[in-house]
């Protein structure tokens, strides 16, 4: 069995910002800004904002080296929740479930048209692909009724993660993507013809011939790859600009969480993780291996080695719902109307209802300036935070 695996955000990164290093280097551990090795490595959706957390540890990013997945530069405001991303980080605190974050990579799936809406099913189709919503999908503040604000012909940006059992996108993310010049698609390769010189990914035709063969990654049925191709196609095919692994090379660390859905699978002791190759055969299983099936949504800790992920322990997630899928957000209140039952924090809304659980204050004391911790679930259109509790720092 071919295993493809994800990007290493750290050389890519540390190629942005130092290409003689890029030149010189083969390997090693990265330390980021700081000076500090990196020894955990994290991935998944972003589920809370003030320091990032992701895979229920809080990192601090204040110092932190940020790309997008083609490398280029972003501020800390503009990692947003529900962007996937992966984070090479200092050793966990495990009594706080804190680290400092080194480098941050976030990774899309999709850049595209929309070309069908199922607002009732709450499915949306994106360069040909099916694109799901959930409860657990963040819509951008320029979307703000949801799926009833996106329109047939909007290009839109995906982040998310691909059911392979299914064939759907599970969008963690959806914002406008406007003056797209190339369009995007992360997904696993099913189809080469070598005579019309085309490949299949998800349900796009997509042609190489623009494409010099050694720039080409070995075209491996099942393996991730990353496709850059026209805004139309010609005939029904897509031309590509570039045709690129979708997984790069995982360094070795000695504790790493991943979070994500088996796109692959052999066994409970061996399967793949959103192109991660894990081997589970000492592993503990929160419900003893009868959930690890092909597409479900888990999260591995372990650690990795040879490009491996070293499961410890294997919780299986389920599908998203609201009693699974809560945010949490940290910082200083910007705004406060207590008549509308509202605040603005990190500059998402989140609504302050009479059921919310309060510690080390009460609702009086909400106020522009205290800092608290919100915890919460999505409101219906995917904008903003419903909260089920607040603590004040």
């Amino acid at each position: 069995m071919t295993f493809s695996l994800p990007p290493l955000p750290t050389r890519r990164v540390l190629a942005a910002l130092v290409v003689a290093l890029l030149v010189a280097s083969c390997g090693g551990v990265d330390s980021g800004g700081t000076g500090a090795p990196a020894t955990a490595l994290a991935a998944g959706p972003v589920t809370g904002l003030g320091s990032i957390t992701v895979n229920s540890v809080r990192f601090d990013d204040a110092s932190a080296t940020i790309v997008d997945q083609d490398g280029r530069a972003l501020s800390a405001d503009q990692l947003q929740v529900g962007m996937v991303c992966e984070v090479d980080a200092s050793a966990i605190d495990s009594s706080s479930s804190s680290a400092t974050a080194l480098t941050v990579r976030t990774r899309n799936e999709i850049v595209g048209p929309v070309t069908a809406i199922n607002r009732l099913g709450t499915v949306m189709t994106v360069l040909g692909q099916p694109v799901r919503v959930t409860v657990a999908t963040w819509f951008d503040d320029a979307l703000q009724g949801g799926i009833d604000a996106v329109q047939i012909g909007d290009v839109v940006e995906v982040w998310g993660q691909i059911n392979v059992r299914t064939g759907e996108y599970i969008a963690t993310r959806i914002a406008p993507r406007t003056g797209a010049t190339s369009f995007e698609l992360r997904g696993t390769l099913n189809a080469v013809d070598n005579i019309a010189q085309t490949v299949t990914v998800g349900n796009l035709v997509i042609g190489i011939s623009a494409i010099p063969v050694a720039q080409l990654p070995a075209l491996t049925i099942g393996r991730f790859v990353r496709a850059t191709v026209a805004t139309a196609p010609v005939a029904g095919v897509w031309p590509a600009s570039a045709l690129t692994p979708g997984n790069g090379t995982l360094p070795d660390r000695a504790d790493a969480r991943w979070a994500g859905r088996i796109s692959a699978f052999t066994s409970t002791s061996q399967f793949v993780v959103n192109g991660v190759a894990v081997d589970a055969s000492s592993a503990t299983f929160s419900d003893g291996g009868v959930g690890v099936v092909l597409g479900a949504r888990v999260a591995v800790i372990g650690s990795t080695s040879g490009d491996v992920l070293k499961a410890k322990r294997v919780n299986v997630l389920g599908d998203e719902t609201l009693a699974n899928s809560t945010f949490g957000l940290h910082g200083t209140i910007a705004a406060w109307n207590p008549a509308l039952g509202t605040l603005r924090l990190h500059g998402l809304t989140v609504h302050v209802s009479a059921q919310v659980q309060y510690t080390g204050g009460t609702a009086a004391d909400l106020a522009v300036g205290r800092a608290i911790d919100v915890v919460g679930t999505l409101n219906a259109a995917g904008t903003s935070i419903d909260a089920q509790s607040i603590n004040f720092d």
